[in-house]
């Protein structure tokens, strides 16, 4: 005795419901998310984290029916497969597609194709020796079918979808040849022989034409999951550079946020306090100009405010851009994760970082540097290059300190601090709300 699972997509739960029996079901939905937008998955893989065993859903289904069972199950003989189907090519299609099958023995095969109302549009019988046989499919009016491949003793099933329609309406199966050296494709016991039972740990992974998302679950029921795709280094739209003091900036879209892509570096470089003399005063780390070129100027926080204490002032950016508050900060980290793990999306991959840079992938596009800080200004005490990368917010956390946040080589997390406001961290700029206005709400 063997405990068993089947797994199905909608419509071949639907056609085969009769043959295996009622079994407890659950139904998994998903969709994609790309920056506010709903966008089609291409597919979707499926691994059972806790058997082991993995599966695709291939588009247009987003939708997966998993029966486990609840005792001991006899195994049906169909299941040890002599039947092997392969996914069609191309899928979608435009009127026609091939498709293969291999048998490990001669057998007599019957192929039927049904539409998603279960109607049988196509069938193909005849008895074929063992090895891999082709055959080609010309679709009829309808744009999704299923294909079942049945032999004496085992079956197998693909999903098709077709862009256009055949000129006549009618759906036929063609068998064109023998292939003695097929193209490795997925193949449908693949997708059968998957195995589920309540309680395990499923990793899901959606494949779409901006880039690809994760999620892993345990689900217990129906449940829809939605992936969030996160593109690394895309420009924000119609601006994906700006010219700013003689210096090139680009720019970065995370979520819904524009930040620039690289740390601010405006000013003239100083060697004592900032004073509000209309000036932009910087200081670079050793006093080295080349510094201030590679990882950007180190600001006092009121200079950087150009000695205002309004959240989300213009400061020293740039026209149309301001000094992020702590809670568009929070907006940047909650999007890539949580704290825990944000930072290691955001630091850039670069040996500017001390070894080990834990965690960094940068596909934020964020592109952070561990530019140090200087800690005691005036004392111009210069420390961590290399290590920390700590970035200004422009919300004060009492009389005499505001927030910053800060990225560490030994770690994937972002942390948030609040430091005296003589000391000088790194700057980066975001871009003004959508309404052109700065985005000052408290928060």
């Amino acid at each position: 005795m063997k405990k068993l699972c089947f797994i199905f997509t909608t419509t071949l739960f639907l056609l085969f419901a009769g043959a295996f029996g009622q079994k407890p079901i659950i139904e998994l939905t998903f969709t994609a998310n790309f920056y506010g937008q709903n966008i089609l998955l291409d597919s979707i893989l499926i691994e059972n984290l806790t058997q082991g065993g993995d599966t695709i859903l291939y588009a247009p289904d987003t939708s997966l029916i998993l029966g486990y069972p609840v005792g001991e199950i006899e195994l049906p003989a169909f299941v040890q497969s002599n039947i092997v189907v392969a996914q069609n090519h191309p899928n979608p299609f435009d009127g026609e597609t091939v498709f293969r099958v291999y048998l490990s023995q001669k057998d007599l095969l019957q192929i039927s194709v049904f539409n998603l109302s279960g109607q049988k549009t196509a069938f193909y019988e005849n008895t074929f020796e063992g090895g891999y046989h082709r055959f080609t499919f010309y679709s009829g009016k309808k744009n999704y079918y299923l294909m079942v491949v049945k032999g004496e003793n085992t079956i197998g099933s693909i999903k098709m979808a077709s862009i256009s329609s055949n000129c006549n309406g009618l759906c036929k199966i063609v068998y064109t040849g023998k292939d003695d050296k097929p193209k490795k494709i997925k193949l449908s016991r693949d997708i059968n022989n998957f195995s589920f039972n309540l309680g395990d740990e499923l990793k899901f992974v959606g494949y779409t034409s901006y880039g690809q998302a994760e999620i892993i679950d345990a689900p217990q029921g129906n449940k829809s999951y939605e992936f969030l795709i996160l593109a690394s280094n895309i420009p924000c739209p119609g601006t994906p550079n700006f010219i700013y003091g003689e210096q090139v900036y680009n720019t970065v879209q995370i979520g819904t946020q524009c930040w620039m892509a690289e740390n601010l570096n405006i000013g003239t470089m100083v060697s004592g306090s900032s004073t509000n003399n209309r000036i932009i005063e910087k200081y670079c780390y050793d006093n080295s100009f080349t510094n201030c070129y590679v990882y950007g100027g180190l600001y006092q926080w009121d200079e950087m405010m150009q000695y205002s204490t309004q959240q989300g002032t213009q400061g020293i950016c740039p026209e149309g851009w301001h000094i992020p508050a702590d809670y568009e900060w929070t907006e940047l980290i909650d999007f890539l994760g949580g704290e825990g793990v944000a930072g290691g999306k955001m630091k850039a991959v670069t040996q500017l970082w001390n070894v080990p840079n834990s965690g960094a992938t940068n596909e934020s596009g964020f592109s952070a540097l561990p530019a140090g800080c200087n800690g005691d200004v005036p004392l111009f005490s210069f420390e961590n290059l290399g290590k920390n990368g700590i970035f200004w917010t422009s919300s004060l956390s009492n009389i005499d300190g505001a927030f910053n946040r800060g990225l560490t080589y030994t770690g994937a997390y972002i942390s948030g601090y609040y430091h005296k406001t003589h000391k000088a961290f790194s700057v980066r700029c975001i871009m003004d709300g959508l309404d052109g206005a700065p985005q000052k709400t408290q928060h």
